[in-house]
């Protein structure tokens, strides 16, 4: 289990490095962006995909999906915008993520929504 951890978080690094719009900054991902990705590199499918769940599923990547942020392409262009639904289910995430770690319901998490 340890050495699958491993071979996924050296694949995001690789993807980080091939692929660096920005990667010190993480922004919300593009629909589609396991098929452009495969479409540009060695990697299978799987590998893609496992890459991308574990990338995806970090608290601070669910932070970053917030209702009307920008989406972002392996170019680093806009590729479409969160949904309120996106939002939603992110921040249902983020709680499923909290009460696996503390061992207790966090009180109300509310959806991921812009600073007015």
């Amino acid at each position: 289990m340890a050495n699958r951890k491993a071979k996924i978080e050296r694949t995001i690094a690789g993807l980080q490095a091939a692929f660096p719009t920005q990667a010190d900054r993480i922004k919300p991902l593009g629909i589609g962006i396991k098929q452009q990705i495969c479409a540009r590199c060695t990697l299978s499918h799987r590998e893609v995909g496992a890459a991308l769940r574990r990338y995806t599923g970090r608290v601070a990547y669910l932070l970053k999906i917030i209702e009307g942020a920008v989406r972002f392409d392996l170019d680093g262009a806009a590729s479409g915008n969160v949904t309120a639904k996106e939002a939603t289910h992110a921040a249902e995430q983020i709680k499923k993520i909290f009460v696996t770690v503390a061992g207790e319901p966090m009180s109300k998490i509310e959806p991921n929504v812009r600073a007015k």
